[in-house]
């Protein structure tokens, strides 16, 4: 049976193309990536957690189980953007629900580091946005970037790095090994190892990693063979380069002290002979019932599949055939407010205004804080109210 999954990550780890591809395997509905983002699905969630005073756990708790992880939704979390506080209680609640867990590391923090600043400086965050070009101006000479605040790079740094600490200290209080995977051995590594890495991973999320390569051979060429966005090309350009540079060497040090620390206190609570390059690369079943760490529980299928059948088809512009996947979906689990959302946005394509608000409508009634579906439903009531008008 598939399990869901959670990507546990930092931002400019890969982890966009990673989630992408586990994702349009997966037969599990998803969200857009970082779904606890103020303006994403789950947005309401974080910040009725962080507007309280007290920050109750419980409550969030309740809301992460009810609304996200009993309907098995697929998550790419990045811990450094959230408290601990958060990030535990995901991390319980998500384990609790039989989740996997995957760690995406990038061992060049500096040049992580340094991507998540280009990126803020220029706005720009990934091709789409036509980084190449952008870049080419600043080589040429015709935009000029700002001077980096070396205050702001200390300081991401050193949460990236506590924050990493404080979620990799849960794992082993959890009793949790996730796949441990890191950037350069799934993108830029030899193509031998990129390739039993791939794998591995595929294979410890219970995928067949050829059938699958064999289904969309040119998708899958596309996102593992991809190139880097080539923000280290502009890095020499940044006014106070030479100053960011001396950097370097805290920055790449400091993060693997962190990640070797947790390898070795895990092994050393276990047969490090036999387990220690499970640890380092990834898990199998049979590490987990050897050594007593938590193993995911059988669990009632739900209509995920259909909704994740219904999200490609609509994608594809096939909204007819969506339309009767997300009707499916929602006669399984009729309790599940994104399924009516989602719904909701189909008819809408199919030109069906009003069903797509009574729809958004239910699924408010459901979720009475998604701002996500708060948005679209007023976006809707003007477009009807102009038509009515016209």
């Amino acid at each position: 049976m598939t399990q869901p999954f959670i990507i546990w990550t930092m931002r400019r780890t890969g982890s966009t193309t990673l989630a992408t591809v586990l994702m349009e395997v997966s037969p599990l509905p998803l969200c857009k990536h970082e779904p606890f983002n103020p303006d994403r699905e789950f947005g309401y969630i974080s910040q009725n957690f962080y507007k309280s005073q007290s920050q109750d756990v419980t409550g969030l708790q309740k809301a992460l189980e009810n609304d996200v992880c009993k309907n098995e939704i697929l998550i790419k979390h990045c811990y450094e953007i959230h408290n601990f506080k958060f990030s535990k209680a995901l991390l319980k609640v998500s384990e609790s629900a039989g989740y996997k867990h995957i760690f995406l590391y990038r061992n060049d923090e500096f040049g992580r580091l340094m991507s998540l600043i280009v990126a803020r400086l220029t706005g720009i965050w990934g091709k789409k946005q036509g980084s190449e070009e952008y870049y080419k101006k600043i080589i040429a000479g015709e935009i000029k970037m700002d001077e980096v605040e070396i205050e702001r790079f200390e300081k991401d740094r050193k949460l990236s790095l506590i924050r990493t600490q404080e979620v990799l200290q849960a794992f082993k209080e959890e009793k949790i090994i996730p796949f441990w995977v890191g950037y350069d051995s799934l993108y830029s590594a030899s193509a031998s190892v990129k390739l039993a890495t791939w794998r591995s991973l595929f294979n410890f999320l219970g995928f067949d990693y050829n059938k699958e390569v064999q289904k969309r051979p040119k998708f899958f060429k596309e996102k593992i063979d991809k190139n880097s966005q080539k923000s280290q090309t502009v890095y020499q350009y940044l006014p106070n380069w030479e100053e960011l540079e001396k950097r370097r060497e805290v920055c790449d040090r400091d993060l693997k002290d962190v990640t070797a620390n947790y390898s070795n206190n895990l092994v050393s609570d276990q047969k490090k002979d036999n387990y220690e390059n499970d640890i380092k690369l990834n898990v199998n079943d049979d590490a987990y019932k050897n050594n007593n760490y938590k193993t995911s529980s059988v669990r009632i299928e739900t209509g995920g599949a259909y909704l994740q059948r219904a999200n490609k088809l609509h994608r594809q512009g096939e909204f007819e055939l969506a339309q009767k996947n997300y009707e499916k979906a929602i006669e399984i689990n009729p309790n599940f407010a994104w399924s009516y959302c989602l719904m909701a946005e189909n008819l809408v394509a199919l030109g069906q205004l009003d069903k797509a608000t009574l729809n958004y409508r239910k699924s408010l009634e459901i979720s009475p804080n998604s701002s996500y579906c708060h948005q679209q439903l007023e976006k809707l009531s003007n477009q009807l109210g102009d038509r009515k008008n016209n």
